[in-house]
């Protein structure tokens, strides 16, 4: 299933649960209820300046569909690096070819086109550790990506950089990506179980 379309409904769920909790505080009263008026300490009410956007539960499902665009999408984009991955530091003459081609279009597509989105163009905001993590790729994937280009310009000169440094550089390039995934992964566990607590502990409302 697409990672956006996966993140999508994580977070939808987690909003219809905030949804179902914000109408249960707004419930209207009964006429009875207006017998007995309890003093609520300052200290237990809520927050008016509070919105939905930045309560728990509406924070709690905008990390959980963070975290699922990045688990969900991640292994397709290792999966298209590790292809390039395998080209030994001796590659011959096709091999280069790969390299100044399609590997070339890889990193570009990672940056500015089909992979794009969910690493320069999503924001991780509210998983600040992972969003770290990916501030550093995107410096690096833009680095080795100039770096890629100039070598190129001949053959000879990206048969050297390529054993010298480039195939080391895009090896860095799958553990940054690999560290996220896990992270992510860590992070998304902890995250859903918290969603599936909050639901345990939802009143029951009879008509």
């Amino acid at each position: 299933m697409n990672a956006t379309i996966w993140a999508a409904i994580i977070a939808g769920l987690a909003t219809i649960i905030a949804a179902y909790i914000t109408v249960r505080k707004h419930k209207p009263k009964s006429k009875n209820d207006d017998r007995t008026k309890v003093s609520i300490p300052n200290s237990q009410k809520t927050n008016p300046q509070r919105t939905s956007d930045d309560s728990p539960l509406a924070v709690l499902s905008q990390q959980l569909y963070q975290c699922t665009i990045l688990t969900s999408f991640i292994p397709t984009w290792l999966m298209a690096e590790n292809r390039f991955d395998a080209i030994p530091a001796n590659a011959s003459d096709d091999e280069l070819e790969i390299i100044s081609t399609q590997l070339l279009q890889f990193i570009f597509s990672s940056i500015e086109d089909h992979f794009s989105a969910e690493f320069f163009k999503t924001s991780y905001d509210k998983i600040p550790t992972i969003e770290a993590m990916i501030e550093n790729f995107r410096e690096r994937i833009q680095d080795f990506y100039k770096n890629l280009q100039s070598a190129t310009k001949s053959r000879d000169l990206m048969k050297i950089s390529w054993g010298a440094v480039l195939k080391g550089d895009l090896f860095q390039l799958r553990v940054d990506v690999l560290r996220i995934k896990e992270a992510a992964a860590k992070l998304h566990a902890v995250y859903l179980a918290e969603m599936v607590s909050i639901s345990k502990h939802m009143p029951v409302y009879k008509k």
